[in-house]
């Protein structure tokens, strides 16, 4: 094999290697906040907060002996603009599980990829 029909394989290799792992890279079907969310209805309060590093901000009471906890969540973006969220939990007082949620503002999840 000479020199230039080596080098035009190594380079065809090389791309088709790139596309392929592009193909299996790509994701269609990402997380939304939501869905998030979602994992936490039925978990312990105090395990969301380990988690991640928060304590609430304000805490209401609710009808049906709940709590309802908000937590700030803002957050700035790579070229420094801020975003506002607020996340709020409705917790069941007695057993402190998560009954739902709700959310308000900006709230985004990137690179999460559900395959």
């Amino acid at each position: 094999m000479n020199r230039v029909t080596k080098t035009t394989s190594i380079l065809l290799i090389s791309a088709l290697l790139s596309l392929s792992g592009c193909a299996i890279l790509d994701c269609e079907d990402y997380w939304t906040y939501s869905d998030t969310l979602d994992t936490w209805v039925g978990a312990d309060i105090d395990r969301y907060e380990a988690r991640n590093s928060q304590r609430p901000i304000d805490a209401m009471e609710r009808p049906r002996n709940r709590l309802e906890y908000e937590y700030d969540t803002d957050y700035t973006q790579y070229d420094g603009s801020q975003l506002y969220c607020r996340t709020y939990f409705e917790v069941d007082r007695n057993t402190g599980q998560i009954v739902t949620w709700r959310y308000e503002g900006d709230c985004y999840m990137y690179g999460y990829c559900r395959g």
